[in-house]
């Protein structure tokens, strides 16, 4: 094989990689609470390949006093994971986009990660930042 083969397979696999849209991915860091927007420990792990999905998890029922006393005393509380498709990313869009209701299949596709780990959360040691960490290591990223 001669050396301008060898070239022209290598330009070749880079324009395949060029045109492949990989998956990529960004952390969104929000506030936890609307009376104090100025901390932001919510995690929000967007994904886009074909589209933008907002991935997060949180309690659920996280406006009732009992699931939040829970939380704050350390106790585990039930818990979802959330994926919202998404035009583009703003907080405002975000809170008024619907879950999608298939969240197993969508996930399927994009990570490989056990959800019967994330039925339940716990705001000290299994939170929505140890949720984005898994989500993270664990996506497909080719």
């Amino acid at each position: 094989m001669n050396l301008f083969s060898v070239l022209s397979i290598i330009y070749f696999h880079y324009l395949l990689l060029l045109n492949c849209e990989r998956l990529s991915y960004q952390l969104k860091c929000t506030s936890i609470f609307k009376f104090l927007p100025m901390i932001k420990l919510h995690h929000i792990v967007l994904v886009k390949k074909d589209h933008l999905l907002a991935i997060d998890f949180t309690p659920i029922n996280q406006t009732r006093i009992r699931t939040l006393l829970k939380l704050f005393i350390g106790r585990n509380v039930l818990a979802e994971i959330r994926i919202r498709p998404m035009s583009n990313w703003t907080l405002d869009e975000w809170s008024k986009t619907p879950s999608l209701l298939n969240n197993t299949e969508v996930l399927n596709k994009i990570c490989k990660i056990d959800e019967s780990q994330w039925i339940y959360m716990n705001l000290y040691n299994h939170n929505c930042q140890h949720f984005s960490k898994e989500l993270i290591n664990n996506l497909n990223l080719t």
